[in-house]
């Protein structure tokens, strides 16, 4: 995208910018070690100053030479030598050329140089090299990839439809022959030339003298320009075909440009277009009908979430972890007038603080060894939202740094001189307590009040048990969506397990959950196949209690393990109710399926007192596969 910002500053005619922000673009290819990429970009640039500036064309694609050859690139390294020979070549001055040629050729850079209409530009070029060489028709005929043909797109003098077809068949001839010997075309007298054969149509047409010349980008040609006269007095000579072989030479890197323009220009449109796109479509994603919360305590955060949105405070967000403060944040982003510009997210507790200022700040080139120059998050963030996550965690000696750039909105990359403006809004969050590391000097007090504009304190599941359904059926469904997997109904005793659940890891433990129970439940209804707690020891370890059985039955049994035996007991008896329900309750089938001979069934089924039901006949019959 910095590469099409930068060609786009180029079609306004502002070069230092363009060269700018082509520079920076190229820093973060190489930064990413793309070196084709970083070829072709120097390739092209260079290609489009051309006609602007040589010496940084030049320039340009010496890079990309260089690179090539570094690299190995045999083929791209041949086709960029050829052109910088071109380049050096129409540098060097000619003595030879006469004054008119050397002002045809001025004009013709010129006027090439001042449209951007190629029917416009076409046609005017055609006309400043027709008088010049005192030609009475002429046509440019470029290859058409429709009709595998040549088109005329520009022409010259009296042009009707029969010579606009038979300039087609001459230059056809003229285009095949150029393409086999590599020369151009050009004869004073038609009639005596025995190069055209019986070419009748030229003498019907009193065509005395006859020139063409290719149109050649790179090692294929794309059409050509052909002029006839028909005086006696007016021949084509030797110094009319070097002048037009040379404004053919601009020509054709005014078509190749042109061409380049309009891809950019589709480009920037298309990128444009789909950037705006995707921002609507996340704005819609993280607008309030898209939050999964009917809570009234969360009903209550979201409002404060629309009214802070549209001002310009800091926001500190707060809570437990899991509890979706990033979701939070980007609801900010997206609801406030930045949400067409970046939202950057960083994690301090992820980042060590040795690489913390420069991911914060940037780092110019060469500030230490294999180092390149890297954007840092403030300079990103210019004009949209910064997401400090974690900020509790933030190494104290990066506080006072941080707090100047939130303050005046600017800062200096490391080991740089330039100081950078941005423009940002700051969210932040904390799974911690601010307060009391600002009392254990663990945190500054006055970055915390800087950054706690407002506070949104965002309330643990168990708090908000009004959202757990809702959010379970919410995972459930993206879930399958996502695996190709059927949905199954939600049954009540699912409900009745998540319910009394206490969510310690909150909504990351939730959906963890319901995702295990949807790969491991069978069937169209979703059970709790495994415990909450099969997923990992909460506090106050439930799993260090005795297992059931090792007490005697007169024992008195505590009731963190009479608990467990229950959760147990209600597993078991849905694995078994499942099984049975899959195989239309015939219970050889189920014993089977379950790896249980059918007595042992049998009597868990007397035990935990399931019977098919009501006015249903199981089928009796021994299941496929089994053995007598």
């Amino acid at each position: 995208m910095a590469e099409l910002e930068g060609y786009g500053f180029f079609l306004e005619d502002n070069l230092a910018d363009a060269k700018r922000i082509h520079a920076e673009a190229v820093s973060g290819i190489r930064a990413l070690d793309l070196a084709p990429v970083e070829i072709l970009a120097e390739w092209q640039f260079g290609r489009a100053l051309l006609t602007t500036d040589p010496q940084g064309a030049r320039e340009a694609m010496e890079r990309a030479h260089a690179l090539a050859q570094q690299r190995g690139i045999r083929g791209w390294s041949q086709r960029i030598a050829d052109e910088l020979v071109a380049i050096k070549s129409q540098e060097t001055p000619t003595p030879s050329v006469e004054a008119p040629t050397g002002e045809f050729l001025s004009r013709a850079i010129e006027l090439l140089n001042s449209m951007s209409e190629f029917p416009i530009l076409l046609q005017r070029s055609l006309e400043l090299a027709a008088n010049t060489v005192g030609a009475d028709r002429g046509f440019i005929l470029l290859n058409d990839d429709t009709t595998s043909g040549l088109k005329v797109v520009a022409s010259f003098g009296e042009v009707d439809e029969d010579a606009r077809n038979n300039a087609r068949e001459v230059s056809r001839t003229i285009v095949r022959r150029v393409t086999r010997t590599g020369e151009s075309f050009l004869t004073e007298d038609v009639a005596e030339d025995p190069r055209l054969g019986s070419t009748q149509s030229l003498l019907d047409m009193a065509v005395r003298s006859l020139l063409c010349v290719p149109l050649r980008q790179h090692d294929r040609i794309i059409g050509t320009i052909y002029v006839e006269s028909r005086s006696h007095a007016a021949q084509f000579s030797e110094g009319d075909l070097e002048l037009l072989e040379s404004f053919g030479q601009l020509v054709a890197v005014a078509i190749e440009n042109g061409r380049l323009h309009d891809e950019l220009r589709r480009s920037r449109e298309r990128v444009i277009t789909e950037n705006l796109s995707l921002r609507r479509d996340v704005s819609r994603q993280f607008a309030r009908p898209n939050i999964v919360a009917q809570s009234a305590r969360m009903e209550q955060i979201l409002d404060e979430v629309e009214r802070v949105a549209m001002s310009k405070l800091s926001v500190l967000i707060t809570g437990e972890t899991g509890t979706g403060k990033e979701l939070i944040a980007k609801s900010i982003h997206y609801a406030s007038p930045r949400a067409d510009q970046p939202f950057i997210p960083v994690n301090c507790a992820a980042i060590t603080g040795d690489l913390m200022e420069s991911e914060l700040f940037g780092i110019v080139s060469g500030a230490a060894s294999n180092v390149t120059e890297h954007r840092g998050v403030f300079e990103r963030a210019h004009g949209g939202t910064l997401f400090l996550d974690e900020i509790g965690d933030m190494p104290l000696q990066l506080q006072i740094k941080v707090l100047r750039v939130i303050e005046e909105h600017e800062f200096t990359p490391v080991r740089g001189s330039r100081v950078v403006k941005a423009d940002f809004r700051l969210v932040s969050a904390t799974n911690k307590d601010l307060r009391e590391l600002v009392r254990q000097k663990a945190f500054r007090d006055d970055l915390y009040y800087r950054i706690n504009g407002h506070e949104i304190y965002l309330p643990p599941l168990r708090e908000r048990k009004a959202d757990i359904p809702l959010l379970a059926d919410h995972f459930l469904r993206r879930f399958c969506e996502d695996n190709g997997y059927p949905l199954p109904r939600i049954s009540a005793e699912f409900t009745g397990v998540i319910m009394g659940h206490s969510w310690e890891g909150n909504i990351r433990d939730l959906r963890n959950y319901v995702e295990r129970c949807a790969v491991l439940s069978r069937g169209p209804v979703l059970r709790p196949v495994i415990q909450p707690t099969d997923l990992g020891v909460e506090a106050g370890a439930t799993a260090r209690q005795p297992r059931p059985g090792i007490r005697g039955s007169g024992e008195h049994v505590p009731e963190p393990a009479r608990e467990l035996r229950t959760e147990m007991r209600g597993h078991e008896r849905a694995m078994i109710v499942q099984a049975l329900e899959s195989s239309g309750w015939n219970q050889r089938r189920a014993a089977v399926e379950l790896q249980l001979s059918e007595a042992t069934l049998r009597n868990k089924m007397a035990r935990l007192e399931i019977s098919p039901p009501t006015g249903f006949k199981p089928r009796r019959g021994r299941p496929k596969g089994a053995q007598a």
